[in-house]
């Protein structure tokens, strides 16, 4: 599957969020969000094992609220 880009505007924070892929390391998923907000603050989450797709992508959506 290829990586999902959503930028989330809510409550004057603008968050710009991926869900990918590791370039360099297959199976290893990145949940990376940008908040341009707070001087373009930005966090990563790494999934490994089983399911980690799966794992990044309802985190990035439990954690950045994405609809």
């Amino acid at each position: 599957m290829s990586a999902a880009t959503i930028t989330h505007l809510a409550a004057a924070r603008r968050v710009k969020t991926t869900v990918r892929q590791d370039a360099t390391t297959p199976g290893v998923w990145r949940v990376e969000a940008v908040d341009y907000s707070a001087s373009g603050t930005a966090q990563i989450a790494v999934f490994v094992g089983g399911d980690a797709e799966t794992r990044a992508r309802e985190y990035a959506l439990w954690k950045y609220r994405l609809t």
